[in-house]
């Protein structure tokens, strides 16, 4: 979705539908981080959550593979045991 509003006009409906999409995406984040932690910590580990959501599937789909997506999974389970310990 990133790539491709990326190639519409600012003003473009469908990349305002692309961005309300990743707002909505962050929220859910936001919101499932803030049942398990302070609302700062939720803040900071949402944008951290979004960067290797958006990342790792761009990364996966360039290289037609998984990995990207397993690992970026590992590095959220590393920041949630984080909060724990």
């Amino acid at each position: 979705m990133l790539n491709a509003a990326g190639e519409l006009a600012a003003d473009d409906p469908a990349r305002a539908a692309v961005t309300k999409h990743k707002a909505e995406v962050q929220s859910i984040l936001r919101s499932a981080l803030c049942d398990l932690t302070d609302p700062d910590t939720a803040e900071g580990l949402t944008e951290h959550m979004a960067f290797l959501l958006e990342g790792s599937m761009s990364l996966a789909g360039l290289e037609r593979s998984p990995e990207r997506i397993v690992h970026a999974r590992a590095l959220a389970v590393q920041l949630m045991e984080g909060l724990s310990g």
